[in-house]
């Protein structure tokens, strides 16, 4: 949290409470979808928990929902018809991982 205060981003309105719990309930989730789109299970659960905290119920301040915090266009674009689904939400998120994650030829550190 202190990385996301600090540079200014808009935070999911949620809380880190029984984030265990949600992180252990969802893992095999991310292991799945990583695995059917090619993609690393443990990257992504780490965007789960920076942009939510693992929270399905999670919302920004600017509209992004959900576990990975896709916008609703986004959303969209992926198929995720319920955005707050952490199956819909976490499959869209990390197929748009891995559509970023080829865009910028692996780059995953801000240049």
């Amino acid at each position: 949290m202190r990385y996301i205060r600090s540079y200014g981003r808009p935070q999911a309105n949620h809380n880190c409470n029984n984030i265990k719990a949600r992180a252990i309930k969802l893992k095999p989730l991310f292991e799945r979808y990583s695995q059917e789109i090619g993609f690393d299970s443990k990257l992504a659960m780490a965007v789960g928990f920076t942009e939510s905290c693992f929270n399905r119920k999670a919302v920004s301040k600017v509209g992004a929902q959900g576990v990975m915090q896709l916008m609703p266009p986004t959303a969209k674009q992926l198929g995720v018809i319920n955005p707050y689904s952490a199956r819909q939400n976490i499959k869209g998120g990390i197929s748009y991982l891995k559509k970023m994650h080829v865009k910028f030829n692996g780059n995953i550190k801000k240049p």
